[in-house]
């Protein structure tokens, strides 16, 4: 990407300090590291309710830097170069702002913005992101569920099919991950001080970690049925410009799922 006065300006704000920011804040509301690896429903309402504060909050700190995105069309590759993720936080951070903050920011008729603009980017950077160790793997992320589950979201919210299959395969390998710990398997024997605390933490609280890690699960598997069934999310439709079938109208109508 050759080097312009304007990217040069987004540059400035696409720092590792704006990854950073953007993971103190998403985090903001945890109490210690311990929510961090098994983090309570009450942790996710912040994240999974509608706040206007919230809402507000994330405007003001991050739509300048999402429009001056949007604005210049950036790949993923381009992006990539201007934010240079040199950590897993680093990436974590730039994958909440795509495929998060987006939803905070951009909402109603705005939400296009979200599903033609930021969610493609998203989706491309995650994959690239699970595909390598040191991110998905490390110390920081691995046993930080909290973390850790953002990762799959941006696949989740695609509407291709191969895309949902590797979130699933995604999220049911963190389960048998943390499956393993609980039952001492494999490389629990030889963890870092990080997966000592998490596998002690797992082991204090099995079931509430095994449900966890199954909501995740079933999260996915209901978006993968709507995806396998009609191919697209059918409530994206209004804001896509999408004609809608009558199987479609039929689902919605008939209180169908309207997440993703």
């Amino acid at each position: 990407m050759p080097p312009t006065s304007s990217n040069n300006d987004l540059k400035s704000l696409l720092t590792p300090v704006c990854s950073q920011n953007v993971v103190d804040f998403w985090f903001g509301h945890f109490a210690n590291g311990e929510e961090m690896i098994m983090p309570s429903q009450k942790a996710y309402t912040r994240w999974f309710s509608r706040d206007p504060e919230f809402d507000r909050a994330c405007v003001e700190q991050f739509h300048p830097t999402l429009e001056g995105i949007r604005q210049r069309n950036l790949s993923a590759d381009e992006l990539l170069e201007l934010t240079n993720p040199a950590s897993s936080l680093d990436w974590l951070g730039v994958i909440l702002l795509l495929d998060q903050i987006t939803r905070n920011c951009y909402r109603g008729s705005e939400s296009a913005v979200v599903f033609n603009v930021f969610d493609p980017l998203a989706r491309e950077i995650a994959l690239r992101a699970i595909s390598r160790r040191d991110v998905v793997e490390s110390p920081e992320i691995k046993f930080y569920l909290a973390r850790r589950m953002w990762f799959g979201l941006p696949l989740m919210h695609s509407e291709d099919l191969k895309t949902h299959q590797a979130a699933l395969r995604y999220f049911e390998s963190m389960s048998q991950e943390v499956e393993d710990l609980i039952n001492d398997i494999g490389e629990s024997i030889t963890l870092a001080e990080d997966g000592k605390k998490a596998r002690a933490i797992f082991q204090q609280q099995p079931e509430a970690a095994r449900q966890l890690l199954a909501n995740q699960v079933s999260f996915e598997k209901k978006h993968l049925v709507i995806i396998e069934k009609f191919g697209r999310y059918p409530h994206r439709n209004a804001a896509l410009g999408r004609e809608p079938t009558a199987a479609e109208i039929e689902y919605l109508e008939n209180g169908g799922e309207v997440f993703g």
